[in-house]
C-alpha cells in the first residue's frame, strides 16, 4: 500500500469558515482516497489558520514547521507528502516576502531528508499545491510566489483560481472536487 500525507491549512482541513467543516466524504483529501482506491491510503492533516514557517508568536501551534515532524512520522513511510500551505503565510499582517514563504515551504522538502529513519527505504516525494491568493494579501506577493515555486526541483501543481465558498476564501464542494481529481492525474503521472 502506498501512503500519501497532505499536510496543509484550512482547505485541507475542509473548512466552510466560521469554524464549520465539509462533510468528510467532499473534502479533498478524502475524494483523493476514493479516486486512487485501496491501493493507498491518503492521510489528512489540516489546521485551519496553519502558517508554512516558524514565525507564528501569538498562536505558535499555527507554525507548520512545529507540528510537521510528528504528522510526517505518524503517517510513515510515506510515498509522498503534499504539501498545501501559504496562504496564510499572504496576509499583509505578517509582512512576508515571496522569497519568505518560498523559502518557509522548501524547508519541507529539507526535512523530509532528515526524517529518512522512518522512511522503511522508501524515497518520499514532495508535491506543492500553489496557494490561493488570501483576500488580505500585500499586492503583487502572490504571483511572485507562485512564480518562485515553479522554480522548485520537486512537483508543484497550480490550479489557478478555484471556485470558493460564500466567505470567499475557502474551497467550494466543487474545487474540492476539482483538487482531488487533479491530484490524482498528477500523481499516476509521477507515478507514487
Amino acid at each position: 500500500m502506498k501512503r500519501i500525507l497532505c499536510y496543509g491549512d484550512s482547505n485541507t482541513r475542509g473548512s466552510l469558515g466560521s469554524g464549520r467543516r465539509m462533510e468528510d466524504a467532499k473534502q479533498w483529501p478524502n475524494v483523493l482516497q476514493q479516486l486512487l482506491g485501496d491501493e493507498y491510503r491518503v492521510v489528512q492533516e489540516g489546521l485551519s489558520g496553519r502558517v508554512a514557517g516558524g514565525f507564528e508568536r501569538q498562536k505558535p501551534v499555527y507554525n507548520g514547521r512545529r507540528s510537521f515532524e510528528v504528522a510526517y512520522r505518524s503517517a510513515a513511510p510515506v510515498d509522498l507528502v503534499i504539501v498545501a500551505l501559504g496562504t496564510n503565510d499572504l496576509k499583509a499582517d505578517y509582512g512576508r516576502s515571496a522569497q519568505n514563504i518560498a523559502d518557509d515551504l522548501r524547508w519541507y522538502a529539507d526535512a523530509i531528508q532528515r526524517f529518512q529513519d522512518v522512511a522503511e527505504g522508501k524515497d518520499t516525494k514532495v508535491l506543492y499545491i500553489c496557494p490561493e491568493n488570501h483576500p488580505q494579501s500585500q499586492p503583487g506577493v502572490w504571483t511572485e510566489l507562485i512564480r518562485i515555486m515553479q522554480l522548485f526541483p520537486e512537483f508543484v501543481l497550480d490550479l489557478g483560481e478555484l471556485q470558493k465558498g460564500p466567505d470567499g476564501l475557502h474551497y467550494s464542494e466543487a474545487a474540492h472536487a476539482q483538487v482531488a481529481h487533479n491530484l490524482k492525474e498528477m500523481i499516476t503521472e509521477i507515478q507514487v
